[in-house]
């Protein structure tokens, strides 16, 4: 895997979350090469690909090549017409342009960021979505001569590899705070940061989180809770951390009793009160050898997203009897 720039995904993580991920990789077989590009390929007489020449000197043998590449808004047919701004087209809360009843949307369209009283411009499923769906909003509200709120989102940013799932949720600025078990050979790999700016949280992220813990990160980003100092937040225990967010925003009670330490909610054999013998866990029904595939992919996230992979996997240990989170 090639690299640009000094460590994966710097317009995200920081050096220590890059960190594990990399280390991770490399445990998988990974060989990670850094600050190169590739220039181009080499081929065989039927075209084929040989191998990638880089930008240092370097020549890799290779059987196929998946590039990752980045765009930029197309506004050219534009100019002229509406305004612009930090390359895109300008919109306001309702995703109008300057031109009268043009509406601009998706990628190409920067937007005020209410939260940060900024304007930016978003390329991400999740903001497509909500974007679009918020325009359509303002279009038939005009039309009916009514009001709706302004746009209002939270930034939200994803990824899945192997048996990891992290998310991330705000503005990732300011001075930041490694948390939890960022150890790549871990069986548990639950660690996170905070990204901390004028005495506030405003970003939040979370490695192997439950969907409560995701839930609890979204709200942290979202109220944006005071801290008085980073030490506060970097304390030896993660959890107290967390719990230190979620009494921040007088989060539930259900959640704060989980996090100081009345049960351990990463422990895949505490059972949530949602999991009740009724619930379905994923609508894909197995009818055999012809939809395996698929239903097999969606159980696994299903089971990864509940944290019980470990019943399936042979890695589930039995507690000990005399343990205090053993309740007769």
């Amino acid at each position: 895997m090639m690299l640009k720039h000094d460590f994966t995904v710097p317009r995200l993580f920081t050096a220590g979350i890059a960190a594990f991920y990399e280390d991770y990789y490399a445990n998988k077989g990974v060989n990670i090469i850094k600050g190169t590009v590739a220039i181009g390929f080499g081929t065989n007489e039927i075209g084929e690909v040989t191998d990638v020449k880089l930008k240092d000197g370097r020549v890799l043998d290779a059987d196929i090549v998946v590039v990752g590449m980045g765009g930029r808004p197309l506004t050219s047919l534009f100019k002229g017409q509406v305004e612009e701004e930090k390359g895109g087209i300008k919109t306001d809360g309702f995703f109008k342009t300057s031109a009268l009843d043009v509406y601009a949307v998706g990628d190409v369209a920067t937007f005020p960021m209410k939260l940060y009283n900024d304007i930016r411009r978003v390329e991400h499923i999740d903001h497509s979505r909500k974007f679009a769906e918020h325009a359509v909003k303002s279009i038939f509200a005009d039309e009916q001569g009514k009001s709706i709120d302004e746009y209002d989102y939270l930034p939200y940013f994803y990824s899945r590899s192997f048996d990891l799932s992290w998310q991330f949720y705000g503005d990732n600025v300011g001075d930041t705070v490694l948390f939890g078990d960022s150890n790549p050979t871990s069986p548990t790999h639950k660690f996170g940061s905070y990204w901390i700016k004028d005495g506030k949280v405003i970003g939040a992220f979370l490695e192997s989180g439950t969907p409560e813990e995701n839930k609890a990160i979204t709200r942290v980003a979202r109220v944006q809770p005071s801290v008085d100092s980073l030490d506060q937040l970097a304390t030896e225990d993660p959890d107290l951390r967390l719990f230190f967010c979620f009494q921040s925003i007088s989060f539930n009670i259900f959640i704060n009793t989980m996090i100081t330490g009345a049960f351990d909610v990463a422990d895949p054999l505490h059972i949530n009160p949602s999991d009740t013998p009724r619930l379905n866990l994923i609508n894909e029904q197995l009818i055999g050898t012809e939809n395996y595939g698929i239903w097999s992919r969606a159980m696994l996230i299903a089971l990864r997203a509940k944290n019980k992979i470990v019943f399936i996997n042979g890695s589930c240990k039995k507690p000990d009897p005399e343990s205090d989170t053993v309740t007769p």
